[in-house]
């Protein structure tokens, strides 16, 4: 009995398929021959979460969340981010703890949303990360800030 490990690694979306021929002990007469097919996809992004909600905290109190991007194909990516336009009002800050790198080595890399308002704001809003052709891989992200206890009780407790 032999172990045979076999690995796939396609360069396009496509379906690839190959007959494979086995030979036993040095013998130029084909024993069997395995037939194989595999599916190959474009490198993309997924995150761990469909929404990234930051806890509704009182004014001028910071309020942060965590998730990750998980990379599904990318051989080495730097990752880029575009925030909502209209920064004045939407105060996000993102950053990355272990780096903005993902890759073969690295294929979970953690990102901390945060905000703090001065001022009552409630939003939901989304943040694009792109790859290096421009891709975009988008996120919502909700929050609110204001000095009701209706809104932030659980903050309180």
């Amino acid at each position: 009995m032999v172990g045979l490990a076999i690995t796939f690694c396609p360069r396009d979306g496509r379906l690839y398929e190959t007959s494979l021929p086995l030979f036993l002990d040095g013998s130029q007469e084909v024993y069997m021959s395995l037939e194989l097919s595999g599916q190959g996809q474009h490198p993309r992004l997924v995150f761990d979460v469909r929404e990234c909600l930051l806890p509704p905290v009182p004014l001028g109190v910071p309020s942060s969340s965590t998730f990750h991007i998980l990379n599904n194909g990318y051989d080495n990516l730097e990752l880029r981010f575009r925030l909502p336009a209209d920064e004045s009002h939407l105060p996000l800050r993102i950053s990355f703890p272990e780096g903005n790198l993902v890759g073969l080595a690295k294929a979970k890399l953690p990102v901390v949303v945060s905000f703090e308002a001065l001022k009552p704001v409630s939003f939901t809003a989304s943040i694009d990360f792109l790859d290096e052709d421009g891709k975009r891989y988008s996120i919502p992200v909700s929050a609110a800030a204001d000095n009701c206890l209706l809104t932030h009780y659980s903050f309180m407790q």
